[in-house]
């Protein structure tokens, strides 16, 4: 039977997400971090995959592991912008690189809105409301809505982003999930149908607009193996959403992002090599710069929806 239950982690408030045949997703209220993720691919044995933060670390884990990006996602350098002719200053919070990155919503709670479940699934639906002055440098108000949905091999995240404010609010929003099947990531093979990426220099910041993945180490159309690295791109999204992820045990992992509002997929190889972030992002880094790249813009009352969702399953592929 299908269930959701609130649970205490390291003093931390969260919910547990249980199908009843295996599958189970934890979820914080700090931040609505999916901090853990097991799948049961087939009606199989259930197996843990993604990677977790120690508890301890959850409020400033410098992987970002499993957080909502919101209002912002990846960097922006010196905390600076400028939106509708002003200027502004946010907080810094990369000391590596002096940049302003993922956005703020991982400090926050988010407020519980329901629990659902039926014989099938169970949701838990969060909302954090943005109001302006509560961050230097982010004088707007927009609100994050997401549904948390756990069924047998499958986890999705339906989010519905809004501008509760009175004038126009720069936004983009992102997932941090690191992924594992097991065995060094060097041998996993990732198939992405998309055609572009974006060229960023020794700083990570783009170069240029998106260009064709022909002919580059970021062409991954047909599927090959990520191979020793190093990773951290943005890629365009495919043209069906989709990402995949195929472990040498012969698991699957499917995500799938909605590509009307998650137009690239960062992929981000850790040193450790032993698992992969795949992270649904609405733009590429530094979009409240170069809003080419992806920034939203909302209007007064305006909302944009977009899912997200992760499949697990045997597959015969070599």
């Amino acid at each position: 039977m299908s269930r959701v239950s609130h649970s205490t982690i390291g003093g931390r408030s969260a919910w547990v997400l249980s199908s009843g045949r295996g599958d189970e997703a934890v979820i914080l209220a700090l931040g609505g971090t999916v901090r853990d993720l097991s799948l049961a691919p087939g009606g199989g044995k259930a197996r843990r995959v993604m990677e977790r933060c120690a508890i301890e670390r959850i409020a400033d884990d410098p992987r970002f592991a499993g957080r909502l990006l919101f209002p912002w996602n990846d960097r922006i350098p010196g905390g600076r912008y400028s939106f509708a002719g002003e200027e502004h200053a946010l907080r810094v919070n990369c000391g590596e690189d002096g940049s302003a990155i993922h956005g703020f919503l991982y400090r926050r709670t988010m407020e519980l809105v329901g629990e659902y479940t039926d014989e099938g699934s169970a949701s838990l639906v969060l909302r954090a409301r943005l109001s302006p002055g509560e961050e230097p440098g982010y004088p707007f108000a927009p609100s994050l809505r997401v549904e948390y949905r756990l069924e047998p091999g499958r986890f999705s995240l339906d989010f519905t982003i809004r501008n509760d404010g009175a004038e126009s609010a720069p936004v983009a929003l992102g997932w941090h999930p690191y992924f594992s099947l097991g065995g060094p990531a060097k041998d996993w093979i990732l198939e992405h149908k998309g055609e572009l990426h974006v060229p960023v220099g020794s700083d990570l910041m783009p170069l240029d607009g998106p260009e064709s993945v022909a002919g580059t180490p970021w062409d991954f159309r047909a599927g090959r193996r990520l191979g020793e690295g190093p990773l951290d791109m943005a890629l365009g999204s495919s043209p069906d959403g989709a990402t995949r992820l195929i472990g040498p045990s012969g698991l699957e992992l499917e995500l799938e992002a909605e590509p009307s509002l998650f137009r690239y997929i960062q992929v981000y190889l850790p040193g450790e090599g032993d698992s992969v972030a795949i992270e649904p992002v609405s733009a590429a880094t530094d979009s409240f710069n170069r809003p080419e790249l992806g920034l939203i813009v909302l209007k007064k009352g305006e909302e944009r929806r977009a899912r997200v969702s992760v499949r697990l399953r045997a597959t015969q592929r070599p």
